[in-house]
């Protein structure tokens, strides 16, 4: 049975943040957390600066995704039907190094610079699958491999500099059965009236507008 699309969510963000925990520990990395917030820079550079205190930080967050059908299923009347989520996850990386914006692109002794989260951030992740335990059963909840798409900057001000990581993979969700399912109607009203009475219609062409309400 497929997971409920927030528990598949939720659950690959902290799989995702799980995995880097455990392959950046020793890059001495202040924070790790999720992001819930417009992923814009101007938003997100406003937020990275809330918790300047707290870096190098890293974040996780679901971005986007679309549906489709899946395939060797066919659409019937109420029952549940299945698809295919293909989605984007963004890793965030932010340093906010005093020392000078080169220190937070490259690193330097005692500090893990951008560059060095970003590649750590892509062998950590890339070609890993995401499982659950729900009910002392094992979900898959990455149908397909986290794959690194791009690497977008997203801000190189105010003593922060900042990049997304972005990966792609896919799962599955299903919509309710609703065989058992029917919708009460209490009344249904009907009101009927002439088109003759619009100065609009040709003369002599009868007809009514029916309006169900």
């Amino acid at each position: 049975m497929d997971l409920d699309f927030d528990i598949t969510v939720g659950g690959i963000e902290d799989g995702m943040l799980a995995a880097l925990r455990t392959g950046m520990s020793a890059m001495g990395i202040q924070s790790f957390a999720t992001y819930s917030g417009d992923l814009d820079s101007d938003n997100l550079t406003k937020r990275l600066m809330e918790f300047a205190t707290k870096c190098p930080r890293v974040m996780v967050s679901y971005m986007n995704g679309r549906d489709f059908r899946d395939a060797g299923t066919s659409p019937t009347l109420k029952k549940a039907l299945r698809f295919r989520h293909d989605c984007s996850f963004a890793v965030i990386v932010a340093s906010n190094d005093i020392r000078s914006e080169t220190v937070r692109r490259r690193g330097a002794a005692g500090s893990s610079g951008a560059y060095s989260m970003i590649a750590k951030v892509k062998k950590t992740l890339s070609g890993l699958s995401i499982q659950a335990v729900v009910d002392s059963e094992t979900k898959i909840l990455t149908q397909t491999p986290l794959l690194p798409i791009t690497t977008e900057f997203i801000t190189r001000k105010q003593n922060m500099t900042a990049y997304a990581v972005i990966f792609g993979t896919s799962f599955r969700w299903a919509s309710p059965d609703r065989s058992a399912e029917a919708i009460p109607i209490e009344s249904v009203t009907i009101d009927v009236e002439s088109l003759m009475e619009h100065d609009t219609d040709p003369p002599g062409k009868p007809g009514v507008v029916m309006n169900v309400g």
